[in-house]
């Protein structure tokens, strides 16, 4: 008697302890017997519901690798139920996750966990939420590429690979900019590209400060932020020649029938104007400035237009110089005479 009331006691104290668990085990611990997992059983075989299990694995058939154990987690009768792998290595340890949900009776393909040491494969999308800093320490980043290009040997290098194209964009929070690199073999004769993809200008800056603009129209700044031609620059430009295109030349000061104006003409408009005819006054170029090519034409002209003043004056010259010794022969005759005449 007293041996069956002994064991009908230990049945009700080991039922009681399966049913209910307070969540502390003092010095104690989970254990289960060790028993193989058949990965090619369905879910929620050979586990109860409301409850956890750990499984050993030893060359298992379909198993994510040869050596490892199963944490496996089934809740409510029929509904989620969950693996967690530990793949055991001599490289170090990964950990992987699969589960079934309410009814499904498959599992879903296992999926890599981040660790510190192993690759980390997934077909789905990587998103990283830090809510501080999220950054990589060591190492270059590939993406598209396993092997980012670091052919300098340079500490750190991000690489965006594409067969054809590829670009990195910077985009505000509302996408109103979007300034990027790209990169790509045909479009626009191909190449490489720094630019925007959205309507506004593009500055470069050193020390937060911009240095050269380019407008959404295509003009250039350098030293200015709101260029209003093709270049402007706010500063010197130091170089060792400089080509400007023309549309015509001055050359036509010596072509016949034109209409070379006459000193007295000239003398007047300095006189009226206080400058050269077309050439700018003082007041516009200040305020406007000046086209260099069409300011070396106009220079030009007048050089023309002196250098046929001189021509004229040299013609004049000679002609009075024929009279001054036509009038000198003429008087040295007379003195001839009278001389002879006393």
């Amino acid at each position: 008697m007293r041996k069956i009331f002994l064991v009908m006691l230990i049945a009700f104290h080991s039922f009681t302890y399966s049913q209910t668990f307070d969540g502390y085990l003092g010095s104690k611990s989970l254990n289960w017997l060790t028993e193989q997992k058949d990965f090619n059983s369905p879910p929620r075989v050979g586990i109860s519901d409301m409850s956890l299990k750990l499984w050993d694995n030893y060359g298992g058939t379909n198993a994510p690798s040869t050596y490892g154990s199963l944490l496996e987690i089934y809740g409510k009768y029929a509904h989620l139920v969950s693996q967690l792998y530990f793949n055991n290595n001599w490289q170090g340890g990964q950990i992987l996750y699969r589960s079934a949900f309410y009814n499904e009776n498959s599992w879903g393909e296992w999926r890599t966990l981040l660790d510190s040491k192993s690759d980390v494969e997934s077909s789905g999308n990587l998103k990283i939420s830090g809510v501080v800093n999220s950054y990589i320490l060591k190492a270059n980043l590939g993406i598209g590429t396993a092997n980012p290009s670091n052919a300098q040997g340079w500490q750190r290098v991000l690489d965006v690979y594409g067969l054809d194209n590829s670009k990195i964009i910077a985009t505000s929070s509302n996408s109103s900019n979007r300034v990027g690199i790209f990169s790509h073999t045909t479009w626009t004769g191909g190449g490489g590209f720094v630019g925007t993809e959205t309507d506004h200008s593009l500055h470069f800056i050193t020390n937060y400060t911009p240095r050269m603009t380019i407008s959404n129209t295509g003009n250039v700044g350098i030293g200015n932020i709101n260029p209003s031609n093709r270049l402007d620059v706010n500063g010197t430009i130091h170089s060792k020649e400089v080509k400007v295109d023309m549309t015509g030349w001055s050359d036509f000061v010596f072509k016949n029938g034109y209409n070379l104006p006459t000193l007295e003409e000239v003398e007047k408009h300095i006189a009226e104007k206080g400058h050269l005819e077309n050439i700018p006054s003082e007041k516009e170029v200040l305020e406007n400035g000046i086209n260099l090519g069409e300011m070396n034409a106009k220079l030009l002209q007048k050089i023309e237009e002196l250098t046929l003043y001189m021509i004229e004056m040299k013609k004049e010259n000679a002609e009075i110089k024929r009279e001054n010794k036509k009038q000198n022969k003429e008087i040295k005759d007379l003195k001839s005479q009278l001389y002879s005449k006393h």
